[in-house]
């Protein structure tokens, strides 16, 4: 039976937070199924809005739907469920931030107080060798998913996402994923122990001939314009099942334009126009898929292709990795070749 510790009633939240936790962890209830993704738009015993979904297929549907939305489809889609997820106000508050910048509203000597007043939606990176300006948790797919505090819900799992990777657990470790930072990951062993699944982003593959690992991130820059295509592998489940290992997850790709302004580059609308694909190793088979098409705004991001697999008894290497790309990402000014 599926647990769900978040679906009461608003009334039950007049109650004093003792009774609450208490009714909180002696309930299990199976949520029923719906089409209607404001039914799964759910209130935590925080009072704040999370998403919940009855299983990963329907997770990765939902996933794969807000990654592809432009910023005006993900502005009206969220109004009609009764959500606002971090990615969007992150996104929002990036777009105010290169307007600012475009219309040179911030010199170089504010810029620093400027991202310091954006810190819980913006931050300064480096890659490549090179400054960037970024939304927090940029790298997460599932960042159009997650509320302010960084999580959701799919089955019988709470998931909380964080720069570098995402930590899952059962809903009645809820609370301890709440309270959990990005600190306590640094430090070691974290609160719930052997209870979490941690899995980081851009990690190599495991086993012998890992190909590209979890991420590959391709650039090519042409004077102040840049592109940047990077393909990558998030695991969303990996969990024993009859004695035997089972893991879902997905490949995506995701395309930005960017200009380098006061030292920085920035990510900026263009056309975006993707021309590839990759394939991804699964233990003993290759899967692949293609991301052909033009759009303008701010990124093209895309999943490529989901699977489930179960290993066979007594295998617990997954031996997960991409294993080929090919093709071309591009803005008008500069192309890059995927190889």
């Amino acid at each position: 039976m599926k647990k769900n510790i978040f679906k009461l009633k608003q009334y039950s939240i007049k109650l004093v937070s003792t009774v609450i936790i208490l009714s909180i962890a002696m309930t299990a209830c199976k949520k029923e199924e719906t089409t209607n993704p404001q039914d799964d738009v759910l209130k935590t015993p925080g009072n704040s809005s999370m998403r919940i979904f009855n299983g990963f297929t329907e997770f990765h549907a939902e996933v794969e739907k807000t990654l592809a939305f432009s910023m005006e489809q993900l502005v009206a889609y969220e109004k009609s469920i009764g959500f606002d997820s971090y990615g969007k106000l992150a996104d929002q508050a990036m777009n105010s931030a290169v307007s600012s910048v475009e219309n040179e509203m911030v010199s170089a000597f504010e810029l620093p107080v400027f991202l310091n007043r954006n810190s819980n939606y913006l931050q300064t990176v480096t890659e490549d060798g090179e400054a960037y300006c970024e939304t927090r948790y940029y790298n997460s797919p599932y960042r159009y998913v997650m509320n302010e505090d960084c999580m959701f819900q799919v089955d019988d799992l709470c998931f909380k996402v964080f720069e570098n990777g995402h930590v899952s657990g059962d809903v009645s470790l809820y609370y301890d994923l709440l309270n959990l930072t990005e600190e306590d990951l640094t430090r070691g062993p974290v609160v719930g122990g052997g209870d979490f699944t941690y899995f980081c982003y851009g990690g190599g593959g495991s086993g012998s001939g890992s190909g590209y690992g979890h991420k590959v991130v391709l650039r090519a820059t042409e004077g102040k314009e840049r592109v940047k295509c990077k393909i990558y592998y998030a695991q969303s489940e990996r969990r024993m099942i009859a004695g035997c290992v089972n893991i879902t997850g997905a490949l995506g790709v995701e395309t930005k334009g960017y200009r380098k302004a006061l030292a920085i580059w920035w990510n900026v609308k263009r056309t975006i126009t993707n021309d590839l694909s990759a394939c991804l190793h699964v233990y003993d088979n290759t899967n692949c898929g293609t991301d052909k098409g033009t759009t303008f705004g701010f990124k093209k991001e895309q999943t490529l292709l989901t699977f489930n697999k179960t290993l066979p008894s007594g295998v617990t290497n997954e031996n997960i990795y991409i294993s080929s790309i090919s093709g071309t990402a591009k803005i008008p000014a500069v192309t890059v070749e995927l190889q």
